[in-house]
């Protein structure tokens, strides 16, 4: 696999979708080893053992003091940018809470308002009757519209009422 010329022309010899995407991925292999580090080792007479622990040793330094540094460096990065997102989403949440007034809350300060003038029993009563009467005017004005509008465009017919 060191080899890439090789490699292509091993490969030019077979049409099949395993050799065109042999084909295809051939630079990445060939870079991927070339930065393998190859040993050999027989298991049958134990040749070249002390050079395959050599390169497990030297693995393992590198991953100790290059992959895991990195790693644990886009690690922090990550967990940054978290903490930061979630520090933005509850300044957000915060400002959002106090800038818009909820329902209930409006609903509490009226009802606050109006258990502050406890001691005004007889007016309440005609505000309560004025109001009734406005809510009663509306409503006739709004059935008034309805019907103005159901004459206009019929959507059912007597036929179907029948059913």
């Amino acid at each position: 696999m060191k080899d890439f010329e090789l490699f292509q022309s091993a490969i030019e010899q077979e049409h099949s979708y395993s050799t065109d995407l042999c084909r295809s991925l051939s630079l990445v292999l060939d870079e991927f080893y070339a930065n393998l580090r190859c040993v050999g080792f027989s298991s049958m007479t134990g040749d070249g053992c002390k050079e395959f622990f050599e390169a497990v040793d030297d693995a393992c330094h590198e991953y100790e003091h290059v992959y895991k540094v990195e790693y644990n460096k886009w690690q922090e990065k990550r967990s940054k940018r978290e903490e930061d997102k979630r520090e933005k989403d509850l300044k957000r949440l915060k400002n959002d809470l106090n800038t818009e007034p909820s329902l209930i809350g409006e609903k509490r300060i009226r009802y606050d308002d109006n258990e502050s003038d406890v001691d005004d029993d007889d007016e309440d009563d005609e505000d309560r009757t004025n109001n009734n009467d406005d809510y009663e005017e509306e409503e006739e004005e709004s059935f008034k519209r309805y019907l103005a509008k159901s004459v206009k465009n019929p959507t059912t017919t007597n036929d179907n009422m029948d059913m």
